[in-house]
């Protein structure tokens, strides 16, 4: 009855029609609302009026319907009013409509498949849940305050590392960030130390980790923020001084926004406990993945679902995303050891989705302080570059050369 009476407030009003054609999705409307809806929004947009001789004359096939849509009483009822019933009618058909398709694969299909499926269908299910067209006048007045402005210096959660800080201008909300780099060259110490620095600005960090344990992550995030080598912490060989330093720290991380979670991680994991912090916290954390490529199917079809998913979770949330990703190491037999995205596995999706793709590389001697260099590969709204640093190894930690 709602999408009669919706139908029919639209048909009566070009006002109403343009206002809304824009909110409302075709799929929203049951069959055959759906395709009378996509038919108005087709005449309107080629300069036409929509009247009910129109829709009878393109939809012969539909006239019954139509009449049966123009008879229905409005009761003074407002689209506006109507839409959000509308919207929670359309999930709920599809939720059904997902359910039937899980049951039918798992008739049919391998677990992991069925798991596969899952996920991209529920995130689809999200994302048309949360599609609510903005017109550009209301976006910039939600983005900028003209009568109070504000400078800034950081447009979301830095690295720490002041010459990195100036090119990217922070990780901000609905960025999907990628830090690749090799076996060694110390992607998960960059990413603690990032951790660490916003911690310590009192901003909220989850770490999703599939490459450690939450002991053996608590061990180096130690060690980076106590300076005590991580072979004493590992082996509790620790002075009374050191003793009394992880003892500080371990009260400042009772205070501190951070959560860990690791074991296995999928993306529906991860999106419910970042939604759950979110509404319990009412906060936006950064949200660190380590990594990409230890994470679902590896094939070229799975990393690009993927990464497709991952930038479809942090636009829906709206948080910023930190994820690690191996590189091989051709760039060692390179000439010109510049990493290419090329370097990177699975490059066409992870370029294609990502807004920023950062590079570390260094140097292949086993010296505690190495040479590495941060490389900005790609920045959609800034500019590409290199900063040299050294990875103080034993530290787990870095600093600007």
């Amino acid at each position: 009855m709602i999408d009669k009476i919706i139908l029919k407030l639209l048909i009566e009003d070009r006002g109403i029609m343009l206002e809304f054609m824009d909110k409302i999705k075709s799929n929203d409307l049951p069959s055959p609302g759906n395709i009378i809806f996509q038919t108005m929004v087709e005449i309107i947009t080629s300069g036409g009026d929509v009247s009910l001789a129109v829709l009878n004359h393109k939809l012969p096939q539909l006239s019954v319907f139509l009449g049966e849509v123009m008879n229905t009483e409005t009761d003074s009822e407002t689209v506006e009013n109507l839409l959000p019933i509308l919207k929670e009618n359309t999930m709920r058909r599809n939720c059904r409509l997902l359910a039937t398709g899980i049951l039918k694969q798992v008739e049919k299909e391998k677990p992991s498949k069925v798991v596969d499926y899952i996920t991209e269908q529920s995130l689809n299910l999200v994302d048309s849940s949360t599609d609510q067209a903005e017109s550009l006048y209301e976006i910039v007045d939600r983005m900028i305050d003209l009568d109070n402005l504000k400078p800034k210096t950081s447009l979301g959660y830095d690295t720490g590392l002041p010459s990195i800080d100036g090119m990217i201008l922070g990780m901000e909300d609905a960025s999907f960030n990628v830090l690749a780099g090799n076996s060694s060259t110390g992607k998960s110490e960059m990413s603690r130390q990032i951790l660490g620095h916003n911690l310590d600005l009192g901003k909220p960090v989850m770490v999703f980790s599939l490459e450690e344990s939450t002991e053996e992550y608590a061990q180096k995030y130690l060690c980076y923020k106590t300076g005590i080598q991580h072979f004493k912490i590992r082996t509790e060989r620790l002075s009374s001084g050191e003793v009394r330093r992880i003892k500080q720290e371990k009260e400042r991380l009772l205070k501190q926004p951070v959560k860990i979670l690791t074991g296995n991680i999928t993306i529906p994991f991860m999106y419910k406990h970042i939604k759950h912090y979110q509404f319990r916290e009412g906060k936006t954390p950064l949200v660190i993945l380590d990594h990409i490529h230890i994470f679902g199917d590896q094939s070229v079809e799975g990393l690009t679902t993927l990464t497709r998913n991952l930038k479809l979770m942090v636009t829906t949330l709206k948080v910023p995303l930190l994820a690690l990703a191996q590189t091989n190491r051709e760039n060692y037999h390179r000439e010109d050891q510049s990493p290419m995205m090329s370097d990177l596995r699975g490059s066409g999706s992870i370029e294609q989705d990502a807004s920023r793709i950062f590079f570390l590389t260094s140097t292949n001697d086993e010296s505690p302080e190495r040479k590495t260099t941060f490389w900005i590969a790609k920045q959609r709204n800034g500019t590409t570059g290199k900063v040299e640093l050294i990875n103080q190894r034993y530290l787990q930690k870095f600093k600007e050369a």
